[in-house]
């Protein structure tokens, strides 16, 4: 199984991409940057993992689905059990945020591909053993963080519903909000908004695909 990867902020993709250490707006609704049961510490001092959950670690084979680890477009059977098996390893290579690929439920192994925004990905595991999952970082001093993507899955009301009740159902401590261009701004500040409005210290990070011009409407 392929290990995580720390971020190289500004050089993870190829062509006109900018992941921002937080555009004004997120800058603005993101600071502090900490969980509040974590040792308090500034957003730019953390350490992060990024992880694709399916090809990092198969720690519960009970979820192996149609897992066919010769063919590089199916699943290959990493899950939440195995990520949460790491933590240690993680943690003593110095990192502080665990960044996982979309854990919603996907027709594609890397998360991109979203069905539906309100179901785990049965492959990854269940709500419980992610919500085990951040559990065991937080006693770790380790925050959580996901990649919520924008689709045209569901409708902007739902995607904002979504956004919000994972981050309070799981006790999540971020979100890298990833193609924010397929929403209009308003959508986005609202979106921040609300979410801050229940948890205040909640990471943001925006990604931004700087070929497409945002939608200012």
């Amino acid at each position: 199984m392929l290990e995580g990867f720390f971020i190289v902020l500004g050089a993870e993709r190829m062509k006109k991409v900018l992941i921002l250490f937080l555009l004004p707006l997120l800058l603005f609704y993101s600071m502090p940057g900490q969980a509040a049961d974590i040792e308090e510490r500034d957003f730019q001092e953390e350490m992060i993992y990024s992880i694709m959950i399916d090809r990092f670690n198969n720690g519960d084979p009970l979820n192996d689905y149609e897992v066919n680890t010769s063919d590089p477009y199916a699943y290959h059977g990493g899950d939440i059990v195995g990520v949460t098996k790491r933590l240690d390893y993680i943690k003593d290579m110095g990192f502080t945020t665990i960044l996982l690929s979309p854990i919603f439920q996907s027709a594609s192994f890397d998360g991109q591909q979203i069905v539906d925004y309100f179901e785990m990905e049965e492959h990854f595991g269940t709500i419980d053993t992610f919500k085990e999952l951040i559990n065991q970082a937080h006693q770790r001093d380790l925050n959580i963080m996901i990649d919520f993507v924008s689709t045209d899955v569901i409708g902007s009301e739902e995607l904002l519903e979504a956004g919000i009740w994972w981050a309070n159902e799981t006790g999540l401590d971020g979100y890298r909000l990833r193609n924010m261009e397929s929403q209009p701004l308003a959508f986005w500040t609202e979106f921040i908004s609300k979410i801050k409005d229940n948890n205040e210290t909640f990471i943001l990070i925006g990604d931004i695909d700087l070929g497409d011009e945002l939608n200012h409407d």
